[in-house]
């Protein structure tokens, strides 16, 4: 692996998150490892880095990661994400996403590497008193997700001051959106976030739920942050850089500081589609929130992030137009 602004493992690094954030170090002369067991990555992602199959779990496997290609940095954005899952679940949530995290710091320590870039979420917060939620505000999980994610960041604490592995912990708000170039976007199936799934019930022509019409906010429905991936590989990159230079542990909201509702969201697609949502009310989730908006603050001042892919016309279009590449690709694979 060529010398470069350095090297830098990338856990989850065929994800969502992991192979945009691979794209945009790509692009500023860092050389990655994207590092995954494929549970929920995919194999066409590996286009940013060397490909090594792996779990976060295996410390002797890790360590030789580590080691081998010279790893100067690591970003750690392998995670199970399914909130609903995490709750029938948990102890598998505890095992990977702590655990494993933990493995990754083990052996981290071990080599000697000392700058971690923690992708962690809003769902530390769990339902806040206030909005738009500052990095200060109370930590009250209330799913096994946002507690393992929690866990970690406390962890991190405690690495910091023990073993100098300094840290930035990256609490993303809703992660949505796809690369404009069409190089990757969402695989996971079944979809579990709202814009790609209004976005496939205007291609399917199926009808989706709307779960909740009667909160607190101006039509009734759920107001959420939602944050371009394009946008969320750029604050990685700055959080890393920050490492770099010799920034001290912390932890940042990504978000943009905007809500926007599910009819907001619905509006949207239609906008950019030409076609109508259509769409059935039904019962509120529990746990969900009225609103959840970022305060990022903080990440402007001290890291300089600055969303400019995160228009919400923005993040449907790409969304739109990666959903049907997968089956214009599909379709041609068939052939």
């Amino acid at each position: 692996m060529p010398t470069t602004n350095g090297n830098v493992l990338i856990t989850g690094g065929v994800g969502f998150i992991g192979s945009h954030v691979a794209k945009t170090l790509h692009h500023n002369n860092f050389s990655t490892v994207l590092y995954d067991n494929l549970s929920a990555g995919e194999p066409i992602n590996k286009l940013y880095g060397t490909f090594i199959e792996g779990d976060i779990t295996d410390r002797k496997k890790v360590i030789k990661v580590l080691e081998e290609y010279n790893i100067t940095s690591v970003i750690h954005a392998a995670a199970f994400i399914e909130v609903g899952l995490s709750m029938t679940d948990p102890l598998s949530f505890y095992t990977n996403n702590l655990h494993g995290g933990i493995t990754v710091l083990e052996a981290m320590r071990h080599v000697g590497v000392n700058n971690f870039v923690l992708s962690s979420t809003a769902a530390v917060y769990g339902i806040p008193k206030t909005t738009p939620v500052t990095e200060d505000a109370p930590k009250t999980p209330i799913n096994p997700y946002g507690s393992s994610k929690l866990m970690l960041e406390e962890v991190l604490q405690d690495a910091s001051r023990a073993h100098n592995i300094r840290s930035v912990s990256l609490r993303y708000f809703n992660a949505c959106g796809a690369d404009a170039d069409l190089e990757m976007g969402v695989n996971r199936d079944p979809i579990i976030h709202l814009i790609p799934n209004v976005v496939n019930s205007v291609i399917e022509g199926i009808p989706m739920t709307v779960n909740g019409n009667d909160y607190n906010t101006p039509d009734g429905t759920c107001v959420r942050d939602y944050i371009h991936v394009s946008d969320l590989a750029e604050g990685h990159l700055l959080a890393l850089n920050y490492l770099r230079k010799g920034g001290a542990t912390n932890v940042f909201n990504l978000g943009t500081g905007k809500g926007f509702s599910i009819m907001e969201i619905i509006d949207s697609v239609e906008r950019i589609t030409g076609k109508r949502v259509a769409y059935t009310l039904g019962a509120r989730r529990a746990g969900d929130p009225s609103e959840l908006v970022a305060n990022a603050q903080r990440a402007n001042e001290v890291l300089g992030f600055a969303p400019c892919h995160s228009s919400i016309d923005n993040i449907v279009k790409t969304t739109y137009e990666w959903e049907m590449h997968k089956r214009n690709r599909l379709a041609k694979t068939r052939l």
